[in-house]
């Protein structure tokens, strides 16, 4: 009987005994580690074998924290896929980067998820074999159940009903690709009212910031413009601006804002078609849809999402513009423009904005169609002014006097973009008419005198308006711009076609049936013009109108209010619109 081996035959025999003991280990721990999980399902609620006897699992990363979801039959269906390997989650645990992992799995009450400190223990304790087990379950393939998604919009319906598996829908996207910079998966309710107000709105969110700061609000206005872009004339400029040359540097910026935005705010009012999300590479210019990962995961969070249009062709079709307007897009330049404005277009984002908000607030624009959902609310809401900024009372500084004759009626006009809005005899606004009307007026020795802005800053507008007699806007439209709010505001007699009448209702919008301007179209505005010339007198009572219809529906203080409640309602998921149903 030989006692030892010598030479290759004892290094064989060394070699089976460690494969041996290593087998007969990692079988113990593996079952030790299904022990723990059982007792883990127990303590849950969960049912047996939910977390002990999987075949698939999807791993992915936020931060510090691992996420795993049993993969199951619905699941098998859906477009997922894990967001981290193996080798790298438990890289990650053993360096201390992971502290945390969170089981998502689907009870008979839907995608719950819970905290697995037994799993995060095996895996420090044992990273090779928990490795091991974690391969041999860990699924790095596209789940899609043999079915791509039609669209984008079918692939954020899908989402939006399976939240909880996010990160797994969204692998390999940004925000998920940055996975340093993502929230943790768990989150808590803000202790107070606090909202992003996101993008340039003209002036009108840095002006509602100050009115719900003054309510106790916390308040951050943002936006992604580059500090020398040449719409930076139009704003007050007065945000933080999250932006850098370098596009590494820029991605890491608005990663750091969208992980800052989810963890302290609890509402978000964006301005800005087809940006819908912090990130350039998910938005939709271009006729192109994306899915908006980072404001998916604000909605999973409860975030409450809001948006603000910024014209006709923001979230409705050009047909139904047409229709309700009079035929007002045949005097627009971008009428035969599909890239910019088409039913296709501008349908597609309007189905976007109803998958994605909360609320859209038409502040008295056409509520045609796609418009008139329960998420939309018809009256102002954003579009506040500063009674004190806007004044009747403003001292107009020295630079800004306008040159005229002391008995001349002083008649303001304007048209921003005038060079990319008004071509080939198309005119959206009636600027021509409006020259035209003015010009024949001064040689009938009628003493007028027109003041026409176009592309002055917005924070010297109002000292040009302050000086007018008389404000003439649109002639065509039929609602109310930024330009006729400031002059209502101001106590300026406004002169604009208003058309108040609501699709499909018999009744008006009061909010429009009670601006006190004075009605002109094309074919009236030189005998309205000349009769306000000649009865000078009545501009004095028909400013102060202006200004009592401005204070009622768009002082600051009056649209922080209308916020609040609109933004508690959306959260509440009561009606949205707090004037058509007051009750609620």
């Amino acid at each position: 009987m030989k006692l030892y081996q010598t030479g290759r035959p004892l290094m064989n025999s060394l070699v089976a005994s460690a494969q041996w003991l290593r087998s007969k280990s990692k079988r113990l721990v593996a079952s030790m580690l299904r022990l723990h999980l059982s007792r883990a399902e127990r303590e849950l609620g969960l049912v047996p074998g939910a977390l002990s006897r999987v075949d698939s699992l999807l791993i992915a990363r936020r931060r510090n924290e691992l996420l795993i979801h049993v993969v199951d039959e619905e699941s098998a269906r859906l477009h997922l896929t894990s967001g981290v390997t193996v080798q790298e989650a438990v890289t990650n645990i053993r360096q201390g980067v992971i502290e945390r992992v969170i089981a998502v799995v689907r009870q008979d009450s839907g995608l719950q998820h819970f905290q697995l400190p037994e799993l995060l223990q095996a895996c420090r304790r044992h990273p090779d074999i928990a490795a091991a087990w974690l391969e041999s379950v860990v699924c790095n393939r596209k789940y899609n159940g043999g079915d791509e998604a039609t669209n984008v919009f079918s692939a954020i319906r899908s989402i939006r009903a399976n939240e909880p598996l996010i990160d797994f829908f969204g692998a390999g996207e940004l925000p998920f690709e940055m996975k340093e910079f993502m929230p943790s998966y768990l989150w808590a309710e803000p202790k107070k009212r606090s909202a992003v107000l996101l993008n340039n709105c003209y002036y009108y969110y840095e002006v509602l910031a100050a009115a719900l700061r003054r309510r106790g609000w916390e308040v951050r206005t943002a936006s992604f413009e580059p500090l020398d872009s040449p719409s930076r004339k139009f704003y007050w400029n007065r945000e933080e601006v999250i932006y850098d040359p370098d596009p590494i540097e820029n991605r890491r910026k608005a990663a750091e804002f969208f992980r800052s935005v989810v963890e302290r705010f609890g509402v978000v009012q964006l301005y800005g078609q087809f940006q819908m999300s912090c990130f350039k590479e998910n938005w939709s210019f271009g006729g192109k849809s994306s899915i908006p990962w980072d404001f998916l995961e604000m909605r999973r969070r409860g975030i409450v999402v809001g948006y603000t249009p910024s014209g006709c062709l923001d979230g409705a079709r050009q047909s139904s513009i047409r229709r309700v307007s009079g035929g007002m897009c045949s005097r627009c330049v971008l009428e035969d423009q599909p890239t910019f404005c088409s039913d296709e277009l501008n349908g597609g984002w309007a189905e976007q904005l109803d998958l994605m908000c909360d609320w859209v607030g038409l502040e008295n624009d056409y509520a045609v169609d796609e418009r008139t959902g329960p998420r939309y609310v018809r009256r102002p809401i954003v579009t506040g002014l500063d009674p004190s900024i806007w004044t009747p009372e403003l001292t107009v500084p020295r630079e800004y006097v306008i040159d005229r004759r002391p008995d001349e009626i002083l008649v303001y006009h304007a048209f921003a973009n005038k060079r990319t809005r008004q071509a080939d005899g198309r005119d959206s606004k009636g600027s021509a008419v409006v020259v035209a009307a003015v010009e024949r007026l001064q040689r009938e020795g009628i003493p007028i005198k027109l003041f026409y802005a176009t592309d002055i800053p917005i924070t010297e507008v109002r000292f040009y308006q302050a000086q007018a007699d008389i404000v003439v806007d649109q002639l065509y439209y039929g609602r109310l711009g930024s330009n006729a709010r400031e002059a209502l505001m101001l106590g300026r007699p406004l002169v604009t076609r208003i058309d108040s009448a609501q699709d499909g209702r018999a009744e008006p919008l009061d909010s429009m049936a009670t601006v006190p301007a004075i009605p002109a179209d094309e074919s009236t505005i030189y005998d309205v013009l000349r009769r306000l010339v000649l009865e000078r007198d009545s501009l004095r009572e028909i400013g102060r109108r202006s200004r009592e219809y401005a204070l009622k529906w768009h002082s600051d203080d009056v649209c922080a209010a209308r916020f609040e409640r609109v933004t508690d309602r959306a959260r509440a998921g009561l009606a949205v619109d707090i004037d058509e149903h007051p009750y609620v």
